[in-house]
């Protein structure tokens, strides 16, 4: 979690507090109003996703959505690079393998695999 906490320290020093208010609304299904109401940096709204199972290491798209949601795509896109992540972190590519050399107009895709590599 430390590598996540310094981007997010990074990302957090670009919010203005215009961008934390959008935040704390964007994030209503998880942080309760009386809870928002309190919270006014972006450290706080951190700990408080982070409490609500909503941010951590392999939890970074709930936050990018949110930043997307209040026009702030140059911070989502921060977040998941910086980390590593892209929407598609989690695919690989997929190669189709056939045991014998086939002719493609002959080709029997019931004796094809698909293996994950």
């Amino acid at each position: 979690m430390a590598q996540v906490r310094k981007l997010l320290n990074s990302i957090g020093q670009e919010l203005t507090k215009e961008n934390i208010t959008a935040l704390k609304h964007e994030c209503a299904d998880v942080i309760p109003a009386g809870r928002a109401e309190e919270i006014s940096t972006p450290f706080q709204l951190y700990e408080e996703l982070i409490r609500m199972d909503k941010l951590g290491d392999d939890n970074l798209e709930y936050l990018g959505e949110r930043l997307r949601s209040i026009g702030r795509q140059d911070l989502k896109d921060k977040l998941l690079e910086t980390s590593g992540r892209n929407m598609f972190h989690d695919l690989q590519p997929l190669k189709f393998y056939e045991e014998s050399i086939f002719d493609i107009n002959t080709f029997d895709l019931s004796k094809a695999q698909c293996l994950k590599v």
